[in-house]
């Protein structure tokens, strides 16, 4: 099912993740998360303020010219969570605008954290 279909057929998971006020996690158990890292996708201007703030914590950049929900599930193999942040806006305003989050989200078959805007700054 496509991301744009969703909304209309009650995907739970994508409901709830644009409407909580806390941060969500969606596993769908499809797989078991593996050993590897957690991943953080986030767009470049966010990686610079982290990593001054949290100096202990590893960073390895990754830059792709694929669109991220594409680029993340291509590359989460052994990932064992990803957390991606989100605007606050309706399902359909977010299938409308083209929601990477929520693309991941649907797509992924290991563990998804969604974090709004807001929860991240």
């Amino acid at each position: 099912m496509s991301p744009a279909a969703a909304p209309l057929t009650g995907a739970t998971s994508l409901t709830v993740a644009t409407h909580a006020a806390a941060p969500v996690v969606v596993w769908r158990r499809v797989a078991e998360p593996g050993a590897g890292p957690i991943v953080v996708g986030v767009d470049t201007t966010a990686v610079a303020p982290w990593r001054g703030r949290h100096p202990e914590v590893e960073v390895l950049p990754f830059v792709t010219r694929e669109k991220p929900a594409a680029a993340l599930l291509r590359h989460s193999e052994g990932w064992q969570i990803v957390v991606v942040g989100s605007h606050r806006h309706s399902t359909v305003a977010s299938v409308a605008t083209d929601s990477s989050s929520l693309k991941f989200l649907h797509s992924s078959e290991i563990p998804v954290l969604v974090c709004h805007a807001k929860e991240v700054q």
